[in-house]
């Protein structure tokens, strides 16, 4: 088993208790302060994994919240009813996205086949986004090295490379559930994006719908009055590239949408309270977390969810990011 590698030395101690926050407002004191992230890294070309500590907190928007950023109905609707989450155990969460360098080794270890299917992007004919034949996580149409994020990758590709990761490592590795995944988005802040409750404040923090995408896609008109930032980048950008939350986790909201491990709901009604992951046998679609480089404004925020997607689902929007358990690996 490869040795593990310690990221620091220090587990963040205090739990995160995240209150609804009135809208309009500058920011919200964190309820964890921002500090060295405690985690591992269970091979040289493993994920880096950050720590998170237990806590509780309020997942999904407020009315106020929502009004505020213009969510759509229907998408506002996904994000309720606000209900209260407890995290009772630390887990491990993926410090980046996985990038395409790594999942690279994953297929070629495993000689995983692509999908002759292809992958979607947006069609500026159809002002929609199609499947296209031919292109493929390491041929996704759009500028990316290895340090981006993968993308063009389904569900069942990020489950499947997990699953290799939990085999080579001796470690369970997985996707996370909604819950865990909207806590460490959070990072321990009680506003709609850690950064506070401002839409303008995400051009700053985030690699979201800007100018630049725009103009690369055809000016959509589908698109039409969304607040754009006026960053450089068309597509995604490499992990990394804007600040952390408070827990020293990049790229939570924007770059690209994650996969979470939930068959996806349409709301949270009957949701559980204790952040497992709603699976049921052949799931028909699964949920995606955080926004992309297309995204709107009202996507910016923890509370987003994007519409569930099928298992075999390949998009340029699309990637992933691991969780795992915080127990020490076991050889295999």
């Amino acid at each position: 088993m490869p040795a593990t590698v310690k990221l620091a030395s220090r587990l963040v101690a205090a739990a995160a208790i995240a209150t609804a926050a009135l809208p309009g407002a500058a920011a919200s004191t964190p309820a964890i302060a921002a500090t060295t992230p405690a985690g591992f890294v269970d091979c040289v070309d493993c994920p880096a994994m950050v720590i998170v500590p237990p806590g509780v907190f309020d997942m999904g928007s407020s009315d106020d919240e929502r009004r505020y950023y213009g969510v759509p109905e229907a998408l506002g609707r996904r994000e309720a009813p606000r209900h209260r989450v407890t995290i009772a155990a630390a887990f491990a969460i993926g410090r980046t996205e996985v990038t395409l360098d790594q999942y690279a080794r994953f297929v070629d270890a495993t000689r995983r086949p692509d999908d002759p299917a292809g992958c979607a992007t947006f069609d500026r004919a159809s002002d929609s986004w199609i499947v296209r034949p031919g292109f493929t996580w390491r041929h996704p149409g759009v500028a990316t090295s290895a340090t981006h994020p993968v993308t063009c990758v389904s569900w069942n590709d990020a489950t499947a490379f997990a699953a290799w990761l939990s085999q080579r490592t001796g470690r369970n590795y997985r996707l996370p559930s909604e819950a865990e995944w909207e806590y460490a988005a959070r990072g321990g802040t009680a506003t709609a994006a850690y950064w506070g409750d401002s839409a303008e404040l995400s051009c700053a923090n985030a690699n979201v719908m800007n100018a630049a995408t725009d103009a690369a896609l055809g000016r959509p008109a589908s698109w039409r009055n969304r607040l754009m930032c006026n960053g450089a980048a068309s597509f995604t950008v490499p992990v990394a590239s804007y600040k952390p939350n408070p827990f020293g986790l990049y790229d939570m909201i924007g770059n690209v949408w994650e996969w979470a491990a939930d068959c996806a709901r349409p709301d949270y009604a009957g949701a559980p309270g204790d952040g497992s992951a709603l699976s049921e046998p052949g799931c028909p679609t699964h949920s995606i977390r955080g926004g992309a480089f297309h995204s709107a404004p009202y996507f910016a925020r923890a509370a987003s969810r994007g519409y569930g997607k099928a298992p075999g689902y390949r998009s340029i929007a699309i990637g992933f990011r691991l969780a795992a358990d915080v127990a020490a690996a076991v050889p295999r």
